[in-house]
């Protein structure tokens, strides 16, 4: 009788850990339908919250990375060891995924939109498996024996995650794809590593086979967890942090492994911190030379000295603490304070609360040791968020001290923390008032909702640029803003709004250039050549390095067609910087306009082969090589500039002059 019921046992264990529809756990943890059903409250609430996003323009650092990136626009740069490999080798997956984009729609913005969207679904899915694998662990399975615990907190991290207002940056902003494709690579590494190791936390009964069988999955799991740590590394440098929570993970919810099975784990994991490094250094550099360059090249656009950066950091973590439990006052583009004294009362204060919390973490784990707690999950949450912000928040000073994006990866711990934290304090309550037991639901269906909402509210500011940065400038109003807010203006043709925009912004930062410049085309635009010249020059005054102050100079004498005087600005302009494709277009023009038709087609081709999609460009091509009476070569570069811009009237024009000379009727 005992042998048989051990039998039983044995058997029972083995269905419900080894059998192929139990494993099919690592897309549904928390067994059977009502997990499909919260994956599918989790996605339709993302489209929900995120509905008004898919025809959000480009703004900000979308035009540098995508709309006037040539890198993107031609697929064979990521297939053939081009430009690619050469100027994005460390984020090289992200702006793959952007060039696709551009392949298969142009800069039609809904189709980045889509992409962006589906990453933040498949990683809201993935903190919830996180948590529920979490939960799995036979550590925590006996700490929560309740099934519905589990699959609460494994919803409510998922939705807290999901739909906070505070993620809207990262997954509108089209460019912070980035930081949500790095984090879609880091999700998977850690919960294919999990999965892994709980295969080998739970004994084998059954068999030579089975113990095959689970051997070839944990391979399988293990393997997808090293690949996906290698995209996620070349994704965005925030991945570096990965093998620390991943070795986080080992301490907190496997501590009866044997040494030797956790070394086996971890090393290989442990190994890719070098990925990240070697790619920022260059790996074909020698030591000494890297050794003596370390020091610019963990910096990035900025002179802000270290120590006062981790000064303000200090702040900065605690307002992305403070973002994720009241969510009010977002932008954009804050104007931070920069502190410099750790004796600032808001320096000082942001310390003690940040060690105190981080100290909590750490002390619940020790404590616990033991005895398991379940609130080793909380404190698991904790650890996560500091060890994932350490990167952007730490010893590396970055131009921007504070942008939103920047908490997406850390707030799963938070989300974690929250959720599991939630449900401890639910069951002490109900513990002494059991009415409260079906609380818990409704309280995560309200949270839900609440933070839907204020998500769609926040994406309909991103909906219209001048909306975005007005909402920018009555928070923060600073000069950078302003200049947003004034070519947002500019784009709408509404020119005097934007003059005025760039006259706040002069008031700010009197010695800005770049406001001058701006200023200048506005001026313009609205017919006031004298002005924009006047700008222009004050441009030169305040930064005589500036090539854009020329080029805009060369354009105003073109105008009043003056080509001598609009040739020398055009000249000096490119002798600042040979890499503008504009300014060879604008030479090309003024050496057209003297007849001199041979240095044209030189400075256009020029432009073409720095801005290879550059419609204008092979237009007024087009026009130098039919001033020539090469029309077969005309018509083909006005056919091109077609292609390149199906609305460019001016091509058609010359096209259509060009089938004529040549007596052809156009098809």
């Amino acid at each position: 009788m005992g042998k048989r019921s051990k039998n039983k046992q044995s058997k029972n264990v083995d269905t419900k850990i080894s059998a192929p529809a139990k494993f099919v756990s690592a897309i549904k943890p928390a067994e059977g339908k009502l997990a499909i059903v919260h994956l599918l409250i989790i996605v339709v609430a993302v489209l929900i919250g995120y509905s008004n996003s898919f025809h959000v323009p480009f703004v900000f650092d979308d035009h540098a990375n995508i709309v006037d990136n040539p890198i993107i626009k031609d697929l064979d740069n990521f297939t053939s060891g081009g430009k690619g490999y050469q100027s994005t080798p460390r984020r090289f997956i992200g702006y793959l995924t952007f060039a696709l984009n551009y392949h298969f729609g142009g800069l039609d913005v809904t189709g980045y939109h889509i992409v962006n969207l589906a990453i933040h679904c498949l990683n809201a899915v993935l903190v919830y498996l996180l948590a529920a694998l979490i939960l799995k662990t036979p550590n925590v399975r006996m700490a929560i024996p309740e099934a519905e615990g589990k699959k609460g907190i494994a919803l409510l991290s998922a939705l807290l995650f999901a739909l906070h207002p505070v993620q809207t940056q990262a997954v509108t902003y089209i460019v912070q794809r980035l930081a949500s494709l790095a984090t879609l690579f880091y999700l998977l590494s850690v919960v294919m590593y999990i999965k892994a190791r709980l295969l080998t936390q739970i004994p084998v009964e059954g068999g030579h086979r089975k113990d095959t069988n689970r051997s070839v999955l944990v391979i399988v799991y293990y393997l997808s967890s090293l690949f996906s740590a290698i995209l996620a590394m070349s994704t965005k440098e925030i991945s570096f942090t990965l093998p620390l929570v991943i070795a986080l993970y080992e301490i907190v919810f496997v501590n009866n492994s044997p040494i030797r099975q956790r070394a086996l784990f971890l090393i290989p994991i442990l190994m890719t911190l070098i990925i990240i490094p070697l790619s920022i250094m260059g790996a074909d550099i020698p030591l000494q030379n890297i050794l003596a360059d370390i020091g610019e090249r963990t910096r990035v656009q900025t002179t802000l000295p270290r120590w006062d950066y981790l000064l303000t950091e200090m702040r900065v973590i605690t307002t992305y603490i403070r973002l994720l439990f009241l969510p009010i006052n977002q932008n954009i583009d804050y104007d931070y304070q920069i502190y410099h004294s750790f004796f600032e009362p808001a320096v000082f204060l942001s310390f003690i609360f940040l060690v105190t919390l981080m100290g909590s973490a750490v002390y619940i784990i020790c404590r616990s040791r033991n005895q398991f707690s379940i609130s080793r999950i909380t404190a698991f949450g904790v650890l996560w968020f500091f060890i994932t912000m350490s990167v952007e928040s730490g010893f590396i000073p970055i131009v921007d001290v504070i942008f939103e994006h920047r908490v997406y990866l850390p707030s799963i711990g938070a989300c974690i923390a929250i959720s599991t934290s939630a449900w401890l304090v639910h069951k002490k309550i109900e513990s002494k008032w059991p009415p409260v037991r079906n609380i818990y639901g409704p309280a995560i269906g309200l949270a839900a909702i609440t933070l839907l909402v204020a998500t769609y509210a926040r994406n309909s500011i991103w909906t219209d640029k001048v909306k975005l940065w007005e909402d920018s400038v009555s928070k923060s109003p600073k000069a950078d803003g302003y200049i947003s807010l004034g070519l947002a203006y500019k784009e709408k043709n509404e020119i005097f709004a934007a003059i005025e925009a760039y006259g706040k912004a002069i008031a700010l930062a009197p010695n800005d250039s770049r406001i001058y410049v701006d200023l200048a085309v506005a001026y313009s635009k609205a017919g006031h050549i004298d002005k924009a010249i006047e700008a222009n020059r004050k441009a030169i005054f305040l930064n005589p390095a500036g090539f854009e102050a020329y080029n805009n100079l060369g354009e105003l004498h073109y105008k009043k067609g003056r080509i001598d005087d609009a040739l020398k600005e055009y000249l000096h302009a490119v002798s600042l910087n040979p890499d503008s494709a504009q300014t060879h277009n604008n030479l090309g023009a003024a050496y057209w306009s003297q007849g001199l038709f041979d240095k044209a087609i030189e400075h256009y081709n020029i432009a073409i082969k720095l801005k290879p999609d550059f419609a204008d460009a092979y237009n007024n091509l087009g026009i130098a090589l039919g001033s020539k009476g090469m029309l077969d070569s005309a018509i083909e570069k006005f056919q091109l500039a077609i292609k390149l811009k199906p609305d460019h009237p001016s091509a058609y024009a010359n096209l259509s002059i060009a089938y004529k000379k040549k007596g052809m009727i156009r098809q």
